[in-house]
């Protein structure tokens, strides 16, 4: 299986920080697509913007904050397993969800939005942890 990392280390070179830009952008894009399938995914708009600015507001606050956190929260609840991993990651996400709502103009998100979005977005974060920052055990 092709390794994001190993894509990003033969393609990109290997600059000191340049690796937790990509995190950062990999998050930022992936809190992206859960913002626009909140947005779009119900008639009752779970979540509404005013602008493309606002969503990506939405979406640097919310990813910057999960790439700085998901690596620390995948260092605590290692140990645990998956579950209690998905369900960390997923209680971040609801608080990080209201709290990007709060901080970025334009975007209002309903209770159900919050739920819908943190859970778009733990996956997406998942994906991109799983890509990115997990590291293979031994290695």
């Amino acid at each position: 299986m092709l390794r994001v990392r190993g894509f990003l280390d033969s393609h990109v070179g290997r600059r000191r920080g340049s690796g937790m830009i990509w995190r950062a952008v990999a998050y930022i894009v992936a809190a992206t697509i859960a913002a626009l399938l909140v947005a779009t995914i119900s008639q009752e708009r779970l979540l509404s913007y005013d602008s493309v600015l606002a969503v990506a507001a939405f979406a640097l606050v919310l990813g910057a904050a999960n790439a700085a956190l998901a690596p620390l929260l995948g260092r605590f609840v290692t140990a645990l397993g998956c579950l209690p991993f998905a369900l960390g990651a997923l209680l971040v996400n609801v608080a990080l969800f209201v709290a990007a709502t709060e901080l970025s103009a334009g975007v209002r998100v309903t209770a159900a939005g919050v739920l819908v979005g943190a859970t778009i977005a733990t996956a997406a974060s998942g994906a991109v942890f799983s890509a990115i920052d997990e590291r293979p055990i031994g290695g």
